[in-house]
Protein backbone atom coordinates (compact mmCIF):
# COMPACT_ATOMS: atom_id res chain seq x y z
CA UNK A 1 0.00 0.00 0.00
CA UNK A 2 1.08 3.47 -0.98
CA UNK A 3 1.80 6.29 1.48
CA UNK A 4 1.93 9.14 0.26
CA UNK A 5 1.58 12.43 2.28
CA UNK A 6 1.09 15.83 0.62
CA UNK A 7 2.50 18.78 2.73
CA UNK A 8 1.44 22.07 0.95
CA UNK A 9 3.67 24.94 1.17
CA UNK A 10 6.11 23.69 3.89
CA UNK A 11 8.13 25.88 5.45
CA UNK A 12 8.46 25.90 8.71
CA UNK A 13 10.05 22.69 10.31
CA UNK A 14 10.32 21.66 6.72
CA UNK A 15 13.51 19.39 6.67
CA UNK A 16 12.48 17.84 10.50
CA UNK A 17 9.02 16.98 8.52
CA UNK A 18 10.43 15.78 5.64
CA UNK A 19 13.18 13.05 8.23
CA UNK A 20 10.16 12.55 10.44
CA UNK A 21 8.07 10.85 7.99
CA UNK A 22 10.48 9.14 6.38
CA UNK A 23 11.63 7.64 9.51
CA UNK A 24 7.98 6.57 9.97
CA UNK A 25 7.82 4.63 6.58
CA UNK A 26 5.86 7.65 5.11
CA UNK A 27 6.71 9.32 1.60
CA UNK A 28 6.23 13.10 1.90
CA UNK A 29 5.83 15.32 -1.49
CA UNK A 30 5.79 18.57 -1.22
CA UNK A 31 3.45 21.17 -3.33
CA UNK A 32 4.66 24.46 -3.14
CA UNK A 33 2.26 27.00 -4.88
CA UNK A 34 4.99 30.09 -4.85
CA UNK A 35 8.16 30.22 -6.71
CA UNK A 36 10.66 29.28 -3.63
CA UNK A 37 12.64 32.87 -4.38
CA UNK A 38 9.25 34.56 -3.45
CA UNK A 39 9.90 33.15 0.01
CA UNK A 40 12.08 34.81 3.00
CA UNK A 41 15.21 33.05 3.21
CA UNK A 42 14.52 31.43 6.79
CA UNK A 43 11.14 29.39 5.08
CA UNK A 44 13.10 28.08 2.29
CA UNK A 45 13.50 24.26 1.03
CA UNK A 46 16.53 22.67 -0.40
CA UNK A 47 15.71 20.66 -3.60
CA UNK A 48 16.66 17.50 -1.35
CA UNK A 49 14.30 17.67 1.35
CA UNK A 50 11.59 15.46 0.29
CA UNK A 51 11.02 12.50 -1.65
CA UNK A 52 9.15 14.73 -4.37
CA UNK A 53 8.99 18.30 -4.66
CA UNK A 54 6.21 19.69 -7.19
CA UNK A 55 5.42 23.22 -8.10
CA UNK A 56 2.38 24.45 -9.59
CA UNK A 57 2.59 27.74 -11.89
CA UNK A 58 0.19 30.41 -10.94
CA UNK A 59 -1.24 28.41 -8.95
CA UNK A 60 -5.47 27.95 -8.12
CA UNK A 61 -6.88 25.30 -6.26
CA UNK A 62 -8.00 23.66 -9.32
CA UNK A 63 -4.24 23.36 -10.56
CA UNK A 64 -3.38 22.15 -7.03
CA UNK A 65 -6.31 19.53 -6.57
CA UNK A 66 -5.07 18.13 -10.12
CA UNK A 67 -1.60 17.85 -9.09
CA UNK A 68 -2.27 16.58 -5.87
CA UNK A 69 -4.92 13.98 -6.98
CA UNK A 70 -2.35 12.10 -9.49
CA UNK A 71 -0.43 11.77 -6.21
CA UNK A 72 -3.05 9.62 -4.93
CA UNK A 73 -2.01 10.58 -0.98
CA UNK A 74 -3.89 8.79 2.06
CA UNK A 75 -3.37 12.68 3.57
CA UNK A 76 -2.74 16.14 3.01
CA UNK A 77 -0.84 18.61 5.43
CA UNK A 78 -1.18 22.18 5.74
CA UNK A 79 2.24 23.11 5.67
CA UNK A 80 2.05 27.59 6.14
CA UNK A 81 0.18 29.41 7.90
CA UNK A 82 -1.54 31.46 4.82
CA UNK A 83 -1.64 28.12 2.53
CA UNK A 84 -4.41 27.12 5.11
CA UNK A 85 -7.50 27.95 2.49
CA UNK A 86 -6.02 26.50 -0.32
CA UNK A 87 -5.06 23.33 1.39
CA UNK A 88 -8.94 23.00 2.71
CA UNK A 89 -10.02 23.25 -0.98
CA UNK A 90 -7.27 20.75 -2.05
CA UNK A 91 -8.37 18.01 0.81
CA UNK A 92 -12.21 18.59 0.35
CA UNK A 93 -12.07 17.97 -3.15
CA UNK A 94 -9.82 14.73 -2.60
CA UNK A 95 -10.31 13.34 1.23
CA UNK A 96 -13.15 15.13 2.66
CA UNK A 97 -13.36 12.92 5.47
CA UNK A 98 -9.97 14.37 6.75
CA UNK A 99 -10.89 17.97 5.49
CA UNK A 100 -11.37 21.14 7.50
CA UNK A 101 -13.80 23.43 5.93
CA UNK A 102 -13.02 26.29 3.26
CA UNK A 103 -15.18 28.44 4.58
CA UNK A 104 -13.90 28.59 8.14
CA UNK A 105 -9.89 29.12 6.50
CA UNK A 106 -9.94 32.26 8.06
CA UNK A 107 -10.09 31.78 10.98
CA UNK A 108 -7.17 29.73 11.65
CA UNK A 109 -5.07 31.77 8.82
CA UNK A 110 -5.91 35.45 10.16
CA UNK A 111 -5.08 36.93 13.59
CA UNK A 112 -8.22 39.16 13.63
CA UNK A 113 -10.91 36.56 12.42
CA UNK A 114 -9.34 33.75 15.17
CA UNK A 115 -10.18 36.12 18.29
CA UNK A 116 -14.02 36.68 16.65
CA UNK A 117 -14.27 32.98 16.19
CA UNK A 118 -13.75 33.08 20.01
CA UNK A 119 -15.89 35.82 20.76
CA UNK A 120 -18.57 33.69 18.76
CA UNK A 121 -18.56 30.87 20.82
CA UNK A 122 -18.58 32.66 24.05
CA UNK A 123 -15.39 31.67 24.56
CA UNK A 124 -12.35 34.39 26.21
CA UNK A 125 -10.94 36.66 23.70
CA UNK A 126 -8.16 39.47 23.22
CA UNK A 127 -9.58 43.47 23.04
CA UNK A 128 -8.46 44.57 19.31
CA UNK A 129 -8.71 47.03 16.48
CA UNK A 130 -7.57 46.37 13.05
CA UNK A 131 -6.16 49.12 10.99
CA UNK A 132 -5.49 49.33 7.40
CA UNK A 133 -1.69 49.89 7.05
CA UNK A 134 -2.77 52.78 4.50
CA UNK A 135 -5.22 54.81 7.27
CA UNK A 136 -2.21 54.34 9.89
CA UNK A 137 -0.47 58.32 9.60
CA UNK A 138 -3.91 59.01 10.37
CA UNK A 139 -5.10 57.00 13.46
CA UNK A 140 -6.44 59.16 16.05
CA UNK A 141 -3.58 58.21 19.32
CA UNK A 142 -6.73 59.22 21.68
CA UNK A 143 -8.48 56.20 20.92
CA UNK A 144 -5.76 53.32 21.75
CA UNK A 145 -5.47 52.72 25.06
CA UNK A 146 -1.89 52.49 26.34
CA UNK A 147 0.13 50.09 26.80
CA UNK A 148 -0.99 48.08 23.52
CA UNK A 149 0.56 45.29 21.44
CA UNK A 150 0.83 45.54 17.44
CA UNK A 151 1.22 43.23 15.32
CA UNK A 152 0.80 42.08 11.37
CA UNK A 153 -2.49 40.74 10.65
CA UNK A 154 -0.76 37.83 9.05
CA UNK A 155 2.55 37.91 10.73
CA UNK A 156 5.35 35.45 11.23
CA UNK A 157 8.21 34.87 13.67
CA UNK A 158 6.96 37.46 15.86
CA UNK A 159 8.27 39.93 12.89
CA UNK A 160 6.69 42.94 12.68
CA UNK A 161 5.23 43.14 16.28
CA UNK A 162 6.05 45.39 19.35
CA UNK A 163 4.77 46.97 22.53
CA UNK A 164 3.80 50.31 22.99
CA UNK A 165 3.71 52.05 26.30
CA UNK A 166 2.43 55.20 25.13
CA UNK A 167 1.62 57.31 21.82
CA UNK A 168 5.43 58.03 20.79
CA UNK A 169 6.44 54.58 21.38
CA UNK A 170 3.33 53.32 18.93
CA UNK A 171 3.86 55.82 16.86
CA UNK A 172 7.88 55.36 16.12
CA UNK A 173 7.77 51.72 16.06
CA UNK A 174 4.82 51.51 13.48
CA UNK A 175 6.76 53.90 11.46
CA UNK A 176 9.55 51.74 11.40
CA UNK A 177 7.95 48.51 10.40
CA UNK A 178 5.43 49.60 7.88
CA UNK A 179 8.73 50.29 5.72
CA UNK A 180 10.39 47.14 7.00
CA UNK A 181 11.25 45.12 4.02
CA UNK A 182 9.67 41.93 6.06
CA UNK A 183 6.32 43.38 6.89
CA UNK A 184 4.79 43.88 3.65
CA UNK A 185 0.98 43.58 4.76
CA UNK A 186 -2.27 45.93 4.23
CA UNK A 187 -3.26 45.60 7.92
CA UNK A 188 -1.95 45.64 11.38
CA UNK A 189 -3.73 44.67 14.81
CA UNK A 190 -3.65 46.65 17.74
CA UNK A 191 -4.50 44.38 20.91
CA UNK A 192 -4.86 44.84 24.62
CA UNK A 193 -1.41 44.44 26.03
CA UNK A 194 -1.85 41.02 28.48
CA UNK A 195 1.20 40.67 30.70
CA UNK A 196 1.04 36.68 31.32
CA UNK A 197 2.70 33.50 31.01
CA UNK A 198 2.75 31.93 27.33
CA UNK A 199 2.40 28.73 26.55
CA UNK A 200 2.63 26.86 23.49
CA UNK A 201 0.73 23.40 22.76
CA UNK A 202 0.97 21.11 20.00
CA UNK A 203 -1.55 18.86 18.45
CA UNK A 204 -2.33 16.40 15.89
CA UNK A 205 -6.12 16.60 14.86
CA UNK A 206 -7.94 13.43 13.21
CA UNK A 207 -11.50 14.01 12.15
CA UNK A 208 -12.42 16.09 15.16
CA UNK A 209 -10.58 14.67 18.02
CA UNK A 210 -7.41 16.58 19.04
CA UNK A 211 -4.50 15.21 20.28
CA UNK A 212 -1.60 16.42 22.52
CA UNK A 213 1.66 15.93 21.47
CA UNK A 214 3.49 18.86 23.89
CA UNK A 215 3.01 21.76 26.38
CA UNK A 216 5.62 24.10 26.56
CA UNK A 217 6.15 27.30 28.40
CA UNK A 218 8.03 30.34 27.17
CA UNK A 219 10.50 32.21 28.73
CA UNK A 220 10.68 35.48 26.61
CA UNK A 221 12.58 38.71 26.76
CA UNK A 222 12.30 42.37 25.65
CA UNK A 223 14.88 43.56 22.76
CA UNK A 224 14.36 47.09 22.45
CA UNK A 225 10.59 47.01 22.09
CA UNK A 226 10.37 43.58 20.76
CA UNK A 227 9.44 40.40 22.32
CA UNK A 228 11.73 37.87 22.20
CA UNK A 229 11.82 34.37 22.60
CA UNK A 230 15.02 33.32 25.40
CA UNK A 231 13.67 29.57 25.68
CA UNK A 232 11.20 26.90 25.88
CA UNK A 233 10.57 24.07 28.31
CA UNK A 234 8.07 21.70 28.70
CA UNK A 235 5.33 22.17 31.32
CA UNK A 236 6.10 21.14 34.78
CA UNK A 237 3.08 21.60 36.48
CA UNK A 238 0.84 18.67 35.56
CA UNK A 239 -2.77 21.33 36.44
CA UNK A 240 -0.95 23.97 33.99
CA UNK A 241 -1.00 20.84 31.70
CA UNK A 242 -4.80 19.90 31.53
CA UNK A 243 -5.93 23.53 31.85
CA UNK A 244 -4.07 24.56 28.96
CA UNK A 245 -4.69 21.12 27.00
CA UNK A 246 -8.54 21.96 27.93
CA UNK A 247 -8.54 25.04 26.41
CA UNK A 248 -6.85 24.60 23.39
CA UNK A 249 -8.76 22.11 22.16
CA UNK A 250 -11.52 24.60 23.08
CA UNK A 251 -9.93 26.88 20.04
CA UNK A 252 -9.24 23.95 17.83
CA UNK A 253 -12.65 23.19 17.46
CA UNK A 254 -14.11 27.46 17.48
CA UNK A 255 -11.72 28.06 14.80
CA UNK A 256 -12.87 24.94 12.74
CA UNK A 257 -9.18 22.98 12.88
CA UNK A 258 -10.50 19.50 12.56
CA UNK A 259 -7.51 17.64 11.00
CA UNK A 260 -3.95 18.33 11.01
CA UNK A 261 -1.02 19.86 12.67
CA UNK A 262 -1.42 22.76 15.06
CA UNK A 263 0.82 25.06 16.76
CA UNK A 264 -1.24 27.31 19.52
CA UNK A 265 0.13 29.87 21.65
CA UNK A 266 -2.02 30.83 24.68
CA UNK A 267 -2.20 33.23 27.51
CA UNK A 268 -2.36 32.20 31.14
CA UNK A 269 -3.72 34.85 33.01
CA UNK A 270 -3.10 35.52 36.90
CA UNK A 271 -6.98 34.58 37.70
CA UNK A 272 -6.96 31.14 36.01
CA UNK A 273 -8.06 32.12 32.70
CA UNK A 274 -6.44 32.06 29.56
CA UNK A 275 -6.51 33.74 26.25
CA UNK A 276 -5.51 32.54 22.60
CA UNK A 277 -3.06 34.53 21.30
CA UNK A 278 -2.89 32.61 18.00
CA UNK A 279 -3.45 29.55 16.03
CA UNK A 280 -1.17 28.14 13.70
CA UNK A 281 -2.41 25.62 11.28
CA UNK A 282 0.40 23.56 10.45
CA UNK A 283 3.63 21.71 12.23
CA UNK A 284 5.80 24.12 14.85
CA UNK A 285 8.29 25.61 13.64
CA UNK A 286 11.92 26.68 15.06
CA UNK A 287 13.66 23.84 13.41
CA UNK A 288 11.75 21.53 14.40
CA UNK A 289 12.84 21.82 18.13
CA UNK A 290 9.58 21.95 19.83
CA UNK A 291 9.21 18.39 18.39
CA UNK A 292 12.57 17.31 19.36
CA UNK A 293 12.51 18.62 23.07
CA UNK A 294 9.10 16.50 23.22
CA UNK A 295 10.60 13.21 21.58
CA UNK A 296 13.54 13.66 23.43
CA UNK A 297 11.33 13.95 26.98
CA UNK A 298 9.61 10.87 25.67
CA UNK A 299 6.35 12.37 24.73
CA UNK A 300 4.78 11.96 21.40
CA UNK A 301 5.64 14.03 18.59
CA UNK A 302 3.47 15.83 16.19
CA UNK A 303 4.24 13.41 13.04
CA UNK A 304 3.84 10.11 15.67
CA UNK A 305 0.68 11.24 16.49
CA UNK A 306 0.09 11.42 12.85
CA UNK A 307 1.29 7.91 12.11
CA UNK A 308 -0.28 6.77 14.93
CA UNK A 309 -3.89 8.18 13.66
CA UNK A 310 -3.32 6.50 10.10
CA UNK A 311 -2.22 3.11 11.39
CA UNK A 312 -3.94 2.51 14.67
CA UNK A 313 -5.49 4.01 17.63
CA UNK A 314 -3.44 7.05 18.62
CA UNK A 315 -2.18 7.82 22.03
CA UNK A 316 -1.70 11.69 23.18
CA UNK A 317 0.78 12.65 25.14
CA UNK A 318 -0.02 13.09 28.71
CA UNK A 319 2.01 14.85 31.81
CA UNK A 320 2.70 11.49 33.67
CA UNK A 321 4.47 10.20 30.71
CA UNK A 322 7.08 13.33 30.57
CA UNK A 323 11.10 12.22 31.38
CA UNK A 324 13.79 14.38 32.64
CA UNK A 325 13.39 18.12 32.49
CA UNK A 326 14.32 19.98 28.77
CA UNK A 327 14.46 23.23 27.10
CA UNK A 328 15.35 25.11 24.34
CA UNK A 329 17.34 28.39 24.10
CA UNK A 330 17.29 30.25 20.97
CA UNK A 331 20.51 32.88 21.31
CA UNK A 332 21.78 35.77 19.31
CA UNK A 333 25.16 37.21 18.09
CA UNK A 334 24.76 40.92 20.03
CA UNK A 335 28.44 41.60 18.95
CA UNK A 336 29.81 43.21 15.97
CA UNK A 337 32.08 40.53 15.16
CA UNK A 338 31.29 37.98 12.83
CA UNK A 339 29.72 34.62 13.75
CA UNK A 340 31.85 31.47 14.99
CA UNK A 341 30.99 28.07 16.05
CA UNK A 342 29.94 27.80 19.67
CA UNK A 343 30.80 23.66 19.96
CA UNK A 344 34.01 23.79 22.19
CA UNK A 345 32.52 26.22 24.53
CA UNK A 346 29.18 23.96 24.39
CA UNK A 347 31.17 20.80 25.90
CA UNK A 348 31.63 21.86 29.19
CA UNK A 349 27.94 22.27 29.87
CA UNK A 350 26.56 18.93 31.47
CA UNK A 351 22.46 19.58 29.99
CA UNK A 352 23.50 20.51 26.56
CA UNK A 353 22.46 17.38 24.29
CA UNK A 354 23.14 19.19 20.90
CA UNK A 355 22.91 22.50 19.12
CA UNK A 356 21.77 24.18 15.54
CA UNK A 357 23.73 26.64 14.34
CA UNK A 358 21.72 28.54 12.28
CA UNK A 359 23.67 30.98 10.15
CA UNK A 360 27.17 30.09 8.20
CA UNK A 361 30.42 30.81 10.07
CA UNK A 362 31.60 34.17 9.72
CA UNK A 363 28.65 35.73 9.05
CA UNK A 364 28.41 39.16 9.90
CA UNK A 365 25.86 41.28 12.44
CA UNK A 366 23.16 43.21 11.02
CA UNK A 367 20.60 45.84 12.53
CA UNK A 368 17.72 43.40 11.47
CA UNK A 369 15.19 42.89 14.83
CA UNK A 370 15.45 39.86 16.92
CA UNK A 371 12.98 37.71 16.73
CA UNK A 372 12.72 33.55 15.79
CA UNK A 373 13.70 34.31 11.79
CA UNK A 374 16.68 36.17 13.03
CA UNK A 375 17.72 33.51 15.14
CA UNK A 376 22.03 32.58 15.14
CA UNK A 377 21.74 29.78 17.60
CA UNK A 378 19.46 26.96 19.02
CA UNK A 379 20.79 25.00 21.88
CA UNK A 380 18.32 21.89 23.28
CA UNK A 381 18.99 21.12 27.04
CA UNK A 382 17.88 17.88 29.12
CA UNK A 383 18.48 16.28 32.28
CA UNK A 384 16.97 14.70 35.07
CA UNK A 385 18.19 17.22 37.47
CA UNK A 386 16.85 20.95 37.17
CA UNK A 387 19.52 23.17 38.75
CA UNK A 388 21.70 21.63 36.35
CA UNK A 389 19.78 23.12 33.48
CA UNK A 390 19.29 26.32 35.56
CA UNK A 391 23.03 26.53 36.00
CA UNK A 392 23.63 25.80 32.39
CA UNK A 393 21.18 28.72 30.52
CA UNK A 394 22.15 30.96 32.95
CA UNK A 395 25.86 30.46 31.68
CA UNK A 396 24.68 30.07 27.92
CA UNK A 397 22.82 33.86 28.65
CA UNK A 398 25.61 35.17 30.46
CA UNK A 399 28.37 34.75 27.55
CA UNK A 400 25.51 35.58 25.06
CA UNK A 401 25.51 38.88 27.48
CA UNK A 402 29.41 39.16 26.73
CA UNK A 403 30.34 38.35 23.63
CA UNK A 404 31.62 35.22 24.32
CA UNK A 405 29.22 32.73 22.93
CA UNK A 406 29.04 33.60 19.33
Amino acid sequence: MHKNIIIVDPGPSAAYLAESLKQLGLNSIAIFTAPMESRDEYFRVATDVFDQQIFVDNASAEKCIAAAQALDPIFILNGSDDSAPITDRINTALLPGFANDPKTAVARCNKFNMQTALKAQGLPYIQQVRIARKDISSLDLTTIRFPCFCKPVHGICTVGGFKAENAHEFTTQMQKYVTHAKVNQPDYLIQEFIHADEYVVDTFSYQGKHYISSIQKYQKRLVGNTPTYGYCEVVDDKAAWEACAYFVKQCLDATGLHNGFCHTEIFALSDGSYRLIEVNPRISGIKGYYNKLAHLLSLNTQPELLAQCLSAAPQESTFDQKKEYGRFLCLYNFSEKALQDPGKKLTHLASVKFYNLLKPVGTLPNDEPKNLATTDLLVMLAHRDLSVIEHDTHKLFELESSHQLL
